[in-house]
């Protein structure tokens, strides 16, 4: 019999992928979520909801944790044995003009979830870390090893890298057994089969936001590309794009690593190559099609570094681990991700207004079953 592991942050964009991956495994698997970034309809496409694995709550709420952390001792009898953590904020522009709340959700909640941890005895922490605890690399060609200076030039950076000291220290100290700090550079696309992906509310990130426009979106009628006077070839930043598929299979191969050897450990996922946003957006365009294939510059975002591309050489070596898909690959799933809801003229990933207060609500977990009840009652709306 499999131990319990809990997914905070389980119905968000990279959370419902990895609990996906660990569902073919491990079969007590929970995810905690306040339905903000994450969504109901997710979890439901998880079986969550049937089930009763979805607990709502905050990581800002300690006390939520320590609910959700008794919810699952008392109905398997044990508490879980690893947590995988994504709940967070995670938009840099954002971050420069509300950095107290990016601490609060990023480096607080995490102190919480730690917190929680000790008091249960739960041994292994997955943590869904960022390259913007990098800052700008210091290398000429912008490539980051885990060795690089860890200098973030935003708040959502520097509230991450304060989460990981803290999660060092918990391991150092003895509070738990086992970390491991998986520092992804840009997660994109979406399952393979079209069942989960990228919808963010509001939608910022280059491949959904490319895409919209030309799939009609009611909202997202116009695409700006954020600066064209950085220091790379084409004027345009430069990133390294990991298919959200790679990213699952990695989050497995650490939480087993977690299992088996104690101690603190960091790793990059990356694809080890950089594309220009002009090269991306361009792309899109091939994979669609476009006639029209007119690009929009804007000004720089704040805090946006011009280049960050990922050296994966210790996750390849240490975790077995290697990305499987390219850009073309990322985006054509994306595409068909985005084109099922664009089917259904975007109503799918609209909350309902009765679901809407939930995520506010401070819910203890064993009231759990009411929420679910409550959520249940517009899966097949």
């Amino acid at each position: 019999m499999s131990d319990p592991i809990l997914v905070v942050g389980g119905a968000g964009f990279i959370g419902s992928h990895v609990a996906r991956q660990l569902q073919r495994t491990e079969s007590k698997l929970y995810v905690l979520d306040n339905l903000q970034g994450g969504y109901w309809q997710t979890a439901a496409k998880l079986g969550l909801l049937e089930e009763n694995r979805l607990i709502v709550g905050d990581v800002r709420d300690r006390q939520s944790i320590d609910n959700a952390m008794n919810f699952i001792a008392t109905r398997e009898r044990s508490a879980p044995e690893s947590v995988l953590h994504f709940a967070a904020r995670i938009e840099v522009a954002e971050s420069t003009q509300y950095p107290n709340l990016y601490f609060e959700t990023n480096t607080y909640g995490t102190q919480n979830l730690l917190a929680s941890m000790a008091k249960f005895g739960v041994e292994n922490l997955v943590f869904s870390s960022t390259a913007a605890t990098y800052g700008n690399p210091s290398s000429t060609d912008g490539r980051l090893t885990e060795e690089s200076p860890t200098r973030p030039i935003n708040p959502y950076g520097e509230s991450k890298l304060m989460a990981e000291l803290a999660i060092q220290s918990a391991v150092n100290d003895g509070s738990i057994r086992s970390a491991v700090a998986l520092r992804y550079f840009n997660a994109s696309g979406c399952s393979r089969d079209g069942a989960l992906g990228e919808m963010h509310q509001p939608e910022t990130h280059l491949i959904p936001r490319a895409i919209m426009p030309l799939l009609d979106h009611p909202t997202y009628q116009k695409f700006t590309v954020f600066g064209s006077d950085f220091e790379t070839p084409d004027g345009t930043c430069v990133r390294d794009y990991i298919h959200v598929e790679d990213l699952a299979k990695a989050h497995q191969l650490a939480l087993i690593q977690a299992k088996e050897e104690p101690g603190w450990r960091v790793y990059n996922l990356g694809s080890g190559r950089g594309y220009s946003n002009k090269e991306v957006v361009e792309q899109v365009y091939d994979v669609l099609g476009a006639d029209v294939r007119t690009i929009g510059y804007g000004d720089r975002r704040d805090g946006d570094p011009a280049i960050l591309i990922a050296d994966p050489a210790r996750a390849v070596s240490e975790l077995g681990w290697s990305p499987q898909y390219s850009l073309t690959d990322i985006v054509t799933d994306a595409v068909n991700f985005l084109d099922i809801y664009q089917q259904h003229k975007w109503q799918a990933w609209v909350d309902p207004k009765d679901v809407a207060g939930i995520a506010q609500d401070r819910l203890t977990a064993l009231e759990n079953h009411q929420v679910v009840a409550r959520l249940q009652q517009f899966v097949e709306r």
